[in-house]
């Protein structure tokens, strides 16, 4: 199964602010929820590429406890 939503103005999720939304899925037949389930989750933009490192939302921000060899 696949499913696709979409969140107008979504907040976003980074470490200065770790906004968290509820997003609850069911499994419906009928008119009856036959298997539910709650996560939460975090909406961010993420984007890593040679030169610009790793850039979340919009601003680069640095990695810090990699294992550099």
């Amino acid at each position: 199964v696949k499913s696709e939503m979409v969140v107008a103005r979504p907040a976003l999720w980074s470490p200065e602010s770790p906004f968290l939304y509820n997003l609850r899925t069911e499994i419906v037949e009928g008119e009856k929820a036959i298997d539910t389930d709650e996560q939460r989750i975090g909406i961010r933009d993420l984007k890593i590429a040679r030169g610009t490192g790793v850039v979340l939302n919009g601003k680069k921000i640095k990695i810090r406890g990699t294992n550099r060899h």
